[in-house]
């Protein structure tokens, strides 16, 4: 926007390197005056956080970017008459009065920066608003700046963030990110900023400093997402009182009102403090401050000085009268001035003049272009923003500042008429109204308001109550409020309209959920208090709390069996329902064979229920038989869990052909389902075309809503890595399991006891695609991340998570040997049985495969190391459990011969030659029935065995009879492959030049052993 005398308004500008920006969310912006440790540098005076201006951006992300900022003017020592409001004098990035040293505060920061080994470290710096957080970190930047520390900006993106030119980030040198408002930011993409760091700046020093008010369980929540990704943080550092000697806080306020009257050309004369200058409340630099402008204007006005209570109220005032004063030359009345004032403070600063202009006509501040622009450009006169010479650009409708000043101008309008209908107007979620980042920041302001003016409170509960609706762009503290202070009827219409997962949200929808339980009339329907133990259950699995999850799902069930005994008609539908959760919830801990039954009965029901009212209910059984061929699954009955899948896809189909909105993620989800139980049944084409079709539609869904979808469209590209590494195309897999794992990382930053087995299984895919390539390092350290995972989640829940740490361990154990790692190998091999060994005794239908297979693992792990002698009895062990599970079901023959094969080899090594040629035969016997009746599958099986016995044998010169027979049949084999395809050629010629050695061996009168392998007759195994 340019001035009308033609020169460039004022606006912010970004800085190359060297400059120091201290960072906010791109509409809260503060300043940094950069100064050495101890003396000032001339002319250096960072804004920064603004939505215009010309930006420099060191680092761009998705989420959010690093910016530099270039200095701006330095503030006149006499101001014009048109900006001597309160809102200027006071904006702490003005800097009217010079800072005052905070010494403990600043050694503090001091030590953090230089003395912590870590290259990556975190510090929060809270405190109320007006309590000094913003001059402190400019202070601390302005030292860092001074040592040669690069200090930047973190921005979270949205979408009224101006473009930026982009720089690289200068090598080697420290950085300083400074974060502010770090409360207002999303927690998945502030820490996920903060974990990428050091992946972005590898070797570099890095510190990052959030500033941000208090927040009931911010902090913890924060905390708890750096803990798990081993983050460090210095403890908080609390901003308490300004001063504490009765003395220093006399001395500060008389600097602060010879400032003032300095800037005000008020007589310098000294002003009389007040007499409960030493009361707590004037710890706060910003009251303070209050207090020494309020004097000064009452001193020149002959009046006495206002009381502490009434100073928001007085300055308040004389920002109206600053508005007054220059109504003759803007010609704008000043009601129409305090209008904007509101608007432009609840919902600005506006990235550009059309944003503004919209604004400003839909508040109906205007009619028509010409008079919005006229109105902005009062505005910009009363409220300039913080300049830069280079800036061709303005932000427009700047908020009254500071930010405590504005939420109470905010709660003093509210109290006017029309407030609450020019409310109802603007803070709307129709899509003619504001954007969304507009509304969320609407919210925001509108929140700390009400969290210290009644006003402010009933006017944003009462437009909750209008519409409910628009806490889909809350924030955690807007719903803090709603749980602490609604009246119960608002607290339910809030939380029936949350989103059913929202990452950002876990923590405060828990606690209303809680709320919403906890306060239940003691004279409740019994069916109420099931409906809030249920959705408290479905909060308490989002954080990961599965055993509390559970409880409330068991007690639901509970009452709903009794409701539905004394009136079934009315109360079925919700039983079968809870029955659904309760399902759900004992797969989360693990327990699947009791998941089962209960799993069936909500079927049951519900197929009951939708063949009596299809419309109502047919939804519901589509879910259940979701839920009921995961359960199946898990239990290992693949082809049932494929039927039941296939009803619920095509359930799902019909409705989201008839409702897509509703229905199109729960398609997504059964799709997932499916493909899962086709793979597992090796039906691994249509599995991966099913992938591919899922992973679109979630991520149309994740364009749409990414916090309610991102986990869903995690799994989905999970599942389309699993399906391509499964048909052998490793580098295609890998660019959704890659996608897939950093997606979880996010999301277990934020919740990581829900999404860390997500991330677990991510890694180890990528562990098992990057081994198949041969990138056998790389793989190694996906898999010990995978495995370190599942250790720490099998601690806490072994039921849910010891098969998964085992069958890690196992994948490990076998990188290790590949690498030549033998005593690690080793060691992890002996962890993988001994859960293994747990797991088949807790539950022998589901585990003892997994335990045979991981004994027969440790014995060729010990045989690697020479140790042929121990390894033989973990392996007849294997057998041993392999046979008893083949003789009930074929599908285990394969895995029998695997060991079987093993076992002869182990045999044959320690000079049982007579004992090996038994398993060894078997083997054979074995895989040559598999490889008749499914070549495919099982001929490369057949082929490796007799490969084996013709190495061991003829290196060893013993049984040379056996290896000729096994060497000799490998020439049928190879003869038949040759004659389909030529690539066998050097196969066969390898395996008849095998043959004649034998025979050479045998003419010459070696040792041959009593039973030729390849001369038995086959028993017939079932």
């Amino acid at each position: 926007m340019k001035r009308p005398d033609g020169g460039a308004s004022p606006a912010v500008s970004a800085a190359g390197a060297g400059a120091v920006a201290v960072a906010g969310d791109a509409t809260a912006p503060i300043a940094t005056q950069i100064v050495a440790e101890g003396a000032a540098v001339a002319g250096h005076n960072i804004q920064v956080g603004y939505a215009g201006g010309d930006v420099t951006v060191l680092l761009d992300r998705v989420d959010y970017r690093l910016e530099l900022c270039r200095p701006a003017p330095v503030v006149p020592v006499r101001l014009p008459r048109a900006q001597q409001g309160p809102s200027f004098l006071l904006d702490p990035h003005r800097q009217v009065v010079d800072y005052r040293p905070r010494p403990v505060e600043e050694e503090r920061l001091r030590a953090w920066r230089d003395e912590c080994d870590e290259l990556l470290s975190v510090l929060l710096l809270h405190g109320a608003g007006g309590a000094g957080k913003t001059r402190l970190a400019s202070r601390f930047a302005s030292g860092c700046y001074g040592r040669q520390w690069m200090v930047v900006q973190a921005v979270e993106k949205n979408p009224r963030l101006t473009a930026g030119e982009t720089k690289p980030l200068a090598d080697n040198v420290p950085l300083l990110v400074v974060v502010d408002y770090a409360e207002r930011w999303r927690l998945s993409v502030l820490t996920s900023m903060i974990e990428s760091l050091a992946l972005d700046h590898p070797g570099r020093r890095v510190r990052v400093l959030l500033l941000a008010r208090p927040q009931f369980g911010w902090w913890e929540s924060v905390s708890a997402q750096l803990d798990g990704v081993g983050v460090d943080q210095d403890p908080p550092l609390g901003l308490g009182d300004f001063t504490t000697d009765p003395a220093a806080r006399r001395a500060a306020y008389a600097d602060a009102t010879a400032a003032f009257a300095a800037r005000l050309g008020a007589p310098s004369e000294p002003v009389t403090a007040p007499a409960d200058l030493d009361d707590v409340a004037y710890a706060s630099p910003l009251t303070l401050h209050m207090a020494a402008l309020a004097a000064v204007w009452a001193c020149v006005e002959g009046q006495a000085p206002p009381e502490r209570a009434g100073l928001s109220r007085y300055l308040l005032g004389h920002e109206e009268r600053y508005w007054s004063a220059t109504t003759d030359v803007t010609g704008a009345r000043v009601e129409e001035i305090r209008r904007a004032v509101f608007v432009a403070t609840l919902f600005g600063p506006a990235p550009d003049e059309v944003t503004a202009c919209a604004l400003v006509r839909r508040a109906r501040l205007a009619d028509g272009d010409a008079a919005a622009h006229r109105l902005l450009d009062v505005h910009g006169r009363l409220y300039p923003p913080l300049a830069s010479a280079e800036a061709s650009t303005v932000e427009l409708f700047t908020p009254l500042r500071p930010d405590r000043l504005g939420e109470d101008f905010v709660a003093a309008h509210l109290a006017h008429p029309l407030a609450g209908q020019l409310l109802r107007s603007l803070l709307t979620d129709e899509p003619t109204g504001p954007d969304a980042a507009a509304v969320r920041r609407s919210l925001i302001v509108l929140a700390a308001a009400a969290a210290r003016h009644d006003t402010a409170r009933t006017a944003l509960f009462d437009r909750l109550a209008e519409r409910p609706r628009l806490v889909v762009h809350a924030t955690a503290p807007l719903l803090d409020l709603v749980t602490a202070h609604a009246p119960r009827p608002l607290a339910v219409a809030v939380y029936r309209e949350l989103p059913r997962f929202n990452t950002d949200l876990s923590r405060a929808a828990h606690d209303l959920a809680r709320r919403l339980l906890d306060t239940l009339p003691a004279d409740a329907p019994p069916a109420d208090r099931a409906a809030h133990l249920q959705t408290l259950g479905m909060r308490l699995s989002h954080l990961g709390r599965w055993e509390e999850g559970l409880a409330c799902a068991e007690e639901t069930v509970a009452i709903r069996r009794r409701l539905a005994e004394a009136d079934p008609a009315a109360h079925l539908p919700a039983l079968a329902m809870a029955l659904h959760s309760l399902g759900t919830h004992l797969l989360d801990v693990g327990r699947s064979a009791q998941a089962l039954p209960v799993s069936r009965q909500a079927v049951d029901l519900f197929r009951e229920l939708a063949t009596a009212d299809p419309d109502e209910h047919g939804p519901e059984l589509a879910l259940v038989l979701n839920s009921l061929g995961i359960v199946l699954s898990r239990l290992g009955r693949h082809a049932e869990a494929l039927a039941i899948s296939r009803e619920a896809v095509d359930l799902f189909r019909e409705l989201a052909a008839n409702d897509p909105d509703e229905y199109l993620s729960g398609l997504a989800m059964v799709q997932h389902n499916l493909g899962i139980r086709l793979s597992r049944l090796g039906r691994n084409e249509e599995a991966l075309a099913l992938g591919r079709e899922n992973v679109e539609l979630y991520r149309h869904l994740v364009d749409v809503d990414p916090a309610a979808h991102l986990p869903e469209f995690a799994l989905a590209l999970t599942g389309l890595g699993a399906r391509l590494s499964h048909l052998g195309r490793q580098e295609e897999a890998l660019v959704p399991t890659e996608e897939a794992a950093a997606i979880y990382r996010r999301l277990a930053e934020t919740v990581p006891a829900a999404n860390l087995p997500h991330l677990a299984l991510a890694l180890r895919n990528l562990g098992i695609q990057l081994s198949k390539l041969g990138r056998y390092e790389e793989a190694l350290i996906r898999t010990r991340e995978a495995a370190a995972i599942y250790q720490r989640l099998a601690q806490s829940l072994p039921a849910a998570h010891l098969g998964r740490l085992a069958s890690a361990l196992k994948e490990l154990g076998g990188l290790l040997a590949r690498l030549g790692r033998w005593d690690e190998a080793l060691d992890v091999s002996r962890d993988s049985v001994e859960a293994y060994r747990w797991l088949a005794e807790a539950d022998r239908a589901a585990h003892l495969m997994d335990y045979a297979i991981a004994l027969n693992n440790l014995g060729t792990q010990l045989s690697r190391q020479g140790r042929d002698d121990e390894a033989v009895a973990p392996i007849e062990e294997s057998v041993t459990i392999h046979r008893r599970l083949a003789d009930h079901d074929p599908d285990h023959l394969p895995y029998l011969a695997s060991s079987l094969n093993n076992l002869g080899h182990r045999l044959f090594a320690i000079g049982r030659v007579l004992q090996s040629v038994t398993p060894t035969r078997e083997a054979v016997i074995i895989r040559r029935q598999l490889a008749e009746v499914n070549p495919p599958a099982h001929l490369l099986g057949l082929i490796e065995t007799l490969h084996g016995i013709v190495r061991v044998r003829t290196s060893r010169g013993l049984d040379l009879p056996g290896a000729l027979a096994a060497a000799e049949e490998l020439v049928t084999i190879y003869e038949a492959l040759a004659r389909r395809s030529p690539a066998y050629a050097d196969d066969l010629h390898a395996a008849r030049r095998a043959v004649a050695d034998v025979v050479d061996r045998l003419r010459q009168g070696e040792e041959a052993a009593e039973w030729p392998v390849g001369q038995v007759e086959p028993p017939r195994h079932r």
